[in-house]
């Protein structure tokens, strides 16, 4: 991010302030860290990824559904402040955010998270300037569908575009 207007506009004659980002899958996860960690991302669209602190929720089980040990190392004392933290949600006001999920996911569920995303929701939507979405698809499963698609391009257009 800190390089991008340097190769975009060498010459300088613009300046980027405010970033949007969306991510698939892991993508989506990464998403969430940046929106809560990166004030310079203003609207953010995650898809079929959870907050970061929704991590040990399901990835727990499932690894000791495969019969692997959720302790390390696998899951290293090195990742528990980064995953299990206090999270400040203040970060996320006045964003834009949408997020976006397959009702039937079972890689990455949405009930896993959906806590955490639902007190994301409430602080955004509270906050001057923030509105914040959350869609889950019927019948989607761990899928970017092109409604999900349309859905982001939608959403870019009214909060980044217009």
């Amino acid at each position: 991010m800190d390089f991008l207007a340097a190769y975009i506009f060498p010459m300088g004659e613009k300046k980027i302030e405010e970033f949007i980002m969306t991510g698939i899958s892991l993508g989506g996860h990464v998403t969430w860290r940046l929106l809560r960690e990166e004030p310079r991302i203003k609207i953010g669209i995650p898809i079929i990824g959870l907050p970061f602190e929704s991590f040990p929720k399901y990835m727990g089980p499932r690894a000791e559904s495969l019969s692997i040990p959720f302790t390390a190392p696998t899951y290293p004392p090195s990742l528990k402040p980064l995953l299990e933290g206090e999270v400040d949600h203040s970060s996320y006001k006045g964003k834009k955010i949408l997020t976006l999920h397959g009702a039937r996911d079972k890689l990455v569920p949405l009930e896993k998270g959906l806590g955490d995303i639902e007190e994301v929701l409430r602080v955004v939507n509270a906050s001057e300037g923030g509105k914040a979405e959350l869609w889950s698809q019927e019948n989607a499963g761990h899928v970017c569908s092109d409604e999900m698609l349309r859905r982001t391009a939608d959403w870019v257009w009214t909060y980044g575009l217009s």
